[in-house]
């Protein structure tokens, strides 16, 4: 080719046909080439599987001081393990691999070689992928399978191992918070034992307490003034009937009977003295008072008293008393003021 002349198509083909073996040949050579390495080099399969890793049920923040669980973390210990000499050798020897390289090479070689057609790579999230490459498809699958069963057998002891420390970890934990709550009850028990009837929880109980003692003292000062009064008032009636009896001896000296009026110390006597008697309380008290209502038994009884005396009474004038009525009934309501008097110093 001459430079700045123009070729045309014809002139490129009549060229293309003169040199065509050189042109054809180093094509030639290279397919062929390609042919015959294709043909010496041994095919290659490869056979994968993917292992998910379930995660833990137990927080990290419970077991975080006893190791990680992240598969990204443990899987090159796991995976140190699973392609130790011991059980790539097991795998060699149960499966025949590499026939024609155990006849010349040390089985330390062989599975340096093993270890090269191994890859284990961890995948996004808990899972990773085991492949092995073989000449043969089946032997690789089998491998691959082998290889995947030996991970997961190691994965679930290494998690065992985990859970059992796990397990240990929060028995120990569980055992110290059992001991501090006991602890704590103990000084809580001391504490409401200590300070019983001052705790939050006892102050409606302590107010009703305290309503109900403020309740009876007011009943009792209530019932003590009553008594007081009642006291009194029997003993300005006593020193009247005291006053009474000195005023009738002045005028009757002979103590004969001025009257008709019941005999002294009779039920009909004592009856008019406990009817004075009711009178006066009635002044102070309530009819409901257990006072008052004893004082109308007792009226009662002498009413029924006094009611047989009358069918007693002789008709002879001889048998009638010394006493006059309003000396009988002087001494009769001196008695009942005094046994007034002691039964209020008594209660």
């Amino acid at each position: 080719m001459l430079p700045g002349r123009r070729y045309t198509p014809q002139d490129i083909w009549a060229i293309a046909t003169r040199w065509k073996w050189l042109i054809l040949l180093p094509w030639i050579v290279i397919g062929a080439g390609t042919a015959v390495a294709a043909k010496l080099i041994p095919d290659s399969f490869v056979s994968d599987s993917t292992i998910q890793v379930v995660p833990p049920r137990v927080s990290e923040a419970y077991v975080h001081s006893m190791g990680t669980t992240r598969i990204e973390d443990r899987l090159p210990v796991i995976e140190q393990q699973i392609l130790s000499r011991t059980k790539l050798e097991r795998i060699i020897q149960d499966f025949g691999l590499y026939a024609d390289l155990r006849k010349t090479a040390l089985m330390e070689d062989i599975v340096l070689q093993m270890r090269d057609d191994i890859q284990v790579n961890p995948i996004k999230g808990d899972a990773f992928r085991v492949a092995y490459i073989s000449t043969d498809p089946k032997t690789a699958m089998r491998v691959t399978e082998r290889l995947a069963s030996l991970f997961i057998e190691e994965n679930l002891r290494d998690r065992a191992n985990l859970a059992e420390g796990a397990n240990q970890f929060l028995g120990s934990q569980l055992d110290d918070s059992r001991r501090q709550l006991l602890d704590h009850e103990k000084k809580l028990e001391d504490y409401m034992r200590a300070h019983s009837g001052e705790m939050p929880s006892q102050l409606q109980s302590n107010v009703q307490a305290v309503q109900n003692l403020q309740g009876q003292i007011q009943q009792l000062a209530d019932a003590i003034i009553r008594d007081r009064d009642q006291r009194a008032f029997l003993e300005h009636q006593l020193a009247d009937a005291n006053a009474e009896g000195a005023v009738l001896a002045e005028g009757n000296p002979a103590g004969g009977r001025g009257d008709t009026g019941p005999p002294a110390g009779s039920a009909a006597a004592n009856l008019e003295v406990a009817k004075n008697v009711l009178q006066t309380m009635l002044l102070t008290l309530k009819p409901e008072h257990p006072d008052v209502t004893a004082m109308q038994a007792r009226i009662k009884e002498l009413t029924a008293k006094a009611a047989a005396e009358a069918l007693e009474v002789p008709l002879s004038p001889g048998g009638s008393p010394k006493l006059s009525a309003a000396e009988a009934l002087r001494q009769g309501h001196i008695r009942d003021f005094k046994t007034g008097i002691e039964t209020i110093d008594a209660t």
